[in-house]
């Protein structure tokens, strides 16, 4: 199976800059979980056909992360 690098684009960048906002910090394509007091990044961010796909590891909810 082939790795698929993210795709850059305005809405993953928009996204990645809210969560900068929100004080998140990032490792690698992870970033801390602002639905819940994360301290290991557990919310995956990716850009797959021109959506951005979020996904929180931990179990938070989408609606959780970006309320």
């Amino acid at each position: 199976m082939t790795a698929v690098a993210p795709i850059r684009g305005p809405a993953l960048e928009r996204v990645e800059a809210a969560l900068e906002r929100h004080g998140s910090m990032r490792k690698g394509r992870n970033w801390q979980c602002p639905g819940h007091g994360d301290r290991n990044p557990s919310l995956s961010v990716d850009a797959l056909d021109g959506r951005v796909l979020i996904q929180c590891r931990a179990g938070c909810e989408t609606s959780a992360v970006i309320a």
